[in-house]
């Protein structure tokens, strides 16, 4: 499956970039709150915009919540309202927040999926109901992440839950000390192609690297094996 963001300030744009994206063969609309006019965007707000864009919208939408990055979040309310409309089949919740997953998987339904967009969180999120997960991290540990829920999925709980320690603590190496320029640097330890970040993000210290190495070159094996 293809999935492309298309989450926009407005609602005119977003619809546009959706369109854009099924005419080029994407499966599913990733799409992000709007966030620059915070004071604006009430409950209703949020709940106007998804059910405009998914009314005209030619491929299916999936909600995206990162309020780390965006300073908003689409809470249980607005989500279970949602999760009505036949062309949002689920949300990419990157806000962490397990209790939210529990509400969310447990009232909207078998059809609406819920998939957590954190590696620090990824076994908590599926034991609590998420069907699965939209990770950065798996672009430079894509086995140890398949492992967890593999592990999850096989009933391996223990196995999976000691899979997670370790997976939560890459997460803090690689992205919440380093960013978006950790984990393009993790790519290319793995040989992936990571390059350098955009300015204004900034690359990692040489000391922050060499951490980052240490670690990637230690789960390699591991992740040669799952």
């Amino acid at each position: 499956m293809l999935i492309a963001g298309t989450g926009a300030e407005s609602t005119a744009s977003t619809l546009a970039k959706t369109k854009r994206a099924a005419e080029l063969g994407y499966d599913v609309a990733l799409v992000k709150t709007p966030y620059y006019y915070k004071p604006a965007y009430k409950a209703e707000t949020f709940i106007r915009h998804y059910r405009s864009v998914a009314d005209a919208s030619p491929i299916p939408v999936l909600l995206y919540s990162v309020p780390i990055f965006t300073g908003v979040a689409l809470d249980t309310p607005e989500i279970l309202a949602l999760a009505g409309h036949p062309n949002i089949i689920g949300i990419k919740d990157s806000s962490g927040v397990i209790q939210r997953v529990v509400e969310v998987a447990s009232e909207a339904g078998p059809s609406f999926r819920v998939l957590t967009g954190g590696a620090a969180v990824l076994y908590p999120a599926l034991a609590a109901g998420a069907r699965g997960a939209i990770l950065a991290l798996a672009s430079a540990l894509p086995e140890r992440c398949a492992a967890v829920y593999q592990s999850w999925k096989s009933g391996r709980h223990a196995e999976a839950l000691s899979q997670q320690r370790d997976l939560a603590q890459a997460s803090k190496i690689i992205l919440t000390e380093a960013g978006i320029g950790g984990l393009k640097y993790a790519m290319d330890v793995r040989g992936y192609s990571g390059g350098v970040p955009r300015l204004p993000l900034p690359s990692p210290s040489e000391a922050k690297k060499q951490q980052i190495h240490k670690l990637v070159t230690e789960f390699e094996p591991a992740a040669a094996t799952a």
